[in-house]
């Protein structure tokens, strides 16, 4: 019988630093988020994702007629249950225990509405989605760390480059060993729900993070040993086209 997989048991090089190690979040690039090269030698980085939530795309269907949708008719039963119960797995994951308290979902949902698109004739919500995620990380007590990269997007045969951000949050721990990372990315497309691509998981990632660092304060009910990267990702829909098609 085979050995149960255990987050635990992934480990970084020896002597790697925070700055290698964010150094290899640069872009939102799924070999170079799920790995750490050292020495030639990829070695899979300890992270949890929350990502696109496929599931809610098709199941339940849309509750709009349209793509932008207000929260109080996109945020149903089914929906609500689905973010908490993602939630309380990834704080059960960090911290080993279920989630008691998720009041601001619906408050983080709020600034993910509109489309965020980075060749989108309007940038104010790209912008105003930055702005919340910084200042929700500053709120909860993180090291926040914004990493700015260029891409070439190809539009219409020609390459244009863009800039994009991803934000990075980070609760340092004292022990030596893995590093967990929570992510999701926050960019949407034209042709999605900017909700549920992927304002939902933003929120769950907010929230999670909010949690961890209640729970591991001073007057918390845990002592935090190991050091916890939350990343919003930037970027994320070049591989689908949809941002600007």
């Amino acid at each position: 019988m085979r050995n149960p997989f255990r987050l635990e048991d992934l480990t970084l090089p020896n002597k790697t630093t925070m700055s290698e190690l964010l150094s290899e979040l640069t872009t939102q690039d799924t070999i170079h988020f799920w790995s750490f090269t050292n020495n030639g030698t990829a070695t899979p980085l300890p992270a949890v994702l929350v990502t696109d939530t496929e599931t809610l795309r098709q199941n339940p269907p849309p509750p709009c007629g349209s793509l932008e949708c207000p929260i109080e008719s996109w945020l149903t039963e089914d929906r609500e249950d689905f973010l908490v119960s993602t939630v309380k797995a990834l704080t059960s994951t960090l911290l080993k225990r279920q989630a008691s308290r998720l009041t601001d979902l619906e408050i983080h949902l709020k600034h993910f509405e509109k489309a965020r698109c980075v060749m989108a004739a309007e940038s104010e919500p790209l912008e105003r989605a930055r702005g919340y995620i910084k200042d929700r990380f500053a709120a909860f007590g993180l090291d926040v760390k914004v990493q700015r990269f260029d891409t070439d997007l190809r539009i219409q045969g020609a390459d244009v480059k863009v800039s994009g951000e991803n934000i990075v949050g980070v609760s340092a721990g004292a022990a030596r060993g893995p590093v967990l990372v929570v992510g999701a990315d926050y960019d949407s497309g034209l042709q999605d729900s900017p909700l549920e691509n992927n304002g939902a998981g933003v929120a769950a990632l907010l929230e999670v993070a909010r949690l961890y660092t209640q729970q591991t304060a001073a007057e918390g009910s845990f002592v935090q040993d190991r050091t916890v990267v939350f990343v919003a990702f930037d970027m994320n829909l070049k591989e689908y086209v949809s941002c600007w098609d």
